[in-house]
This record gives structure tokens, C-alpha cells and sequence, in this order.
């Protein structure tokens, strides 16, 4: 089971990040929030690529930090 996930991280972690940001936000993502969400997931894969071999190309802090700076979160 790990390694299917580990196949596609950033499928892994764009479910995540919307289920979060539906939870942080208490609203459902539309299509517009969309290219938001894809925002995120790039500069969370520029952040983490030093630490790739570690933990994997999305951590769940940088998640949670982008998407709290996010104008998706700010303008909830």
C-alpha cells in the first residue's frame, strides 16, 4: 500500500491539501480554487526538494503553512 501511494506524491498531497483546506476554510473547493491548490503544491515542492530523500517531496508542515498564507485560507 505504501509504495502505490508513494507512486504519485503529488496526487498523495493534492487530496490532502484540499480535504484540509475544505476543513481550515469550512467550505468546499471549486473549480476556480483549483489553480490555487496547484500554487501551493509548487512551492511546497520547491521548499522541500532539499529533503526529498527524507521525508518525501511534501511535508505536512509546508502543507499547512502554505495553504494558512494562501489567499484560499486569508480570504475564507
Amino acid at each position: 500500500y505504501k509504495a502505490l501511494l508513494l507512486k504519485d506524491e503529488r496526487q498523495l498531497a493534492r487530496n490532502f491539501l484540499t480535504r484540509l483546506a475544505v476543513y481550515a476554510t469550512g467550505r468546499d473547493i471549486r473549480f476556480a480554487d483549483r489553480g490555487e491548490i496547484e500554487t501551493i503544491l509548487n512551492r511546497c515542492d520547491e521548499k522541500d526538494a532539499s529533503r526529498r530523500g527524507n521525508y518525501g517531496t511534501y511535508r505536512l508542515r509546508t502543507l499547512m503553512e502554505e495553504l494558512v498564507a494562501s489567499d484560499l485560507f486569508l480570504r475564507k
